[in-house]
């Protein structure tokens, strides 16, 4: 039968401590999204400006540069425009 031998281990490490150094803003109206009497609303969106919605399952809803649609449902969806990113729950 062997025996077991006991192992001594160093371990050495670094911390770096990070954070946030500025805050970028672009002049742009940020994305808002919001939903009245079942009708999807979006704003702060440049002229003829394409914009997205998804279901919380990740369906496309809609694609398209109108100012409003319907939802089919009550439900969480998600708002997409270039890269910003709003959710509405209806």
């Amino acid at each position: 039968m062997k025996r077991l031998t006991a192992l001594q281990v160093a371990i050495t490490y670094t911390v770096t401590v990070t954070g946030i150094d500025e805050v970028k803003t672009d002049n742009h109206p940020s994305l808002r999204a919001w939903v009245q009497n079942g009708t999807l609303y979006v704003g702060g969106l440049a002229a003829d400006q394409r914009w997205s919605v998804y279901s919380v399952t990740g369906a496309l809803v809609y694609s398209g540069v109108a100012n409003n649609i319907p939802l089919p449902s009550r439900g969480v969806y998600v708002v997409t425009a270039g890269t910003k990113v709003v959710k509405v729950v209806y």
